[in-house]
């Protein structure tokens, strides 16, 4: 059985240079080893720890931001070898 204690819902905005604004969903919970950890379910891969919910937010977002450029080149690359 999966007890969550205290699972909180937070809105992640992204924006990059050249790009709209997107919005994710950031999960963050209470981590056992104290601090929280922070997951996005839109974005496989994203994920943030922090000693605070904003430093775990902050984190992931920095997470989503990295995984979305690197798609963005793969795509690209993808683009120019056709």
């Amino acid at each position: 059985m999966l007890l969550v204690v205290d699972k909180r819902f937070y809105p992640v905005s992204v924006i990059q240079e050249g790009f709209m604004k997107a919005e994710f969903t950031a999960i963050i919970e209470p981590a056992p080893e104290g601090g929280y950890w922070a997951i996005c379910p839109e974005v496989p891969g994203a994920n943030g720890e922090g000693e605070t919910t904003e430093e775990a937010k902050n984190n992931l977002k920095e997470a989503i931001e990295l995984i979305l450029d690197d798609r963005r080149q793969d795509v690209a690359l993808s683009v120019i070898k056709k």
